[in-house]
């Protein structure tokens, strides 16, 4: 299996849980948090944590060239 198809699968597997989690009476809030938590505590411990800050450092910059790219389109079609 290739990284892609991994990605897919495990992300395939996150949303599953978290529509178990609301299922069973979880604010879905409580649950996104709780997962990314022990996401980035495990990242942290397991790759230290220098690279866990790097990888929010990461994923934040990639959300707001996002949120840009969202925005702009909008503006200009």
């Amino acid at each position: 299996m290739d990284v892609v198809e991994q990605r897919e699968q495990a992300q395939a597997a996150w949303e599953f849980a978290l529509a178990h989690l609301v299922k069973k009476g979880c604010e879905e809030e409580v649950a996104l948090e709780t997962m990314a938590d022990v996401a980035f505590r495990t990242y942290a411990d397991r790759q230290g944590p220098v690279a866990a800050v790097n990888l929010l450092r990461l994923m934040a910059q990639q959300i707001e060239d996002d949120h840009r790219r969202s925005l702009t389109a909008l503006v200009y079609g």
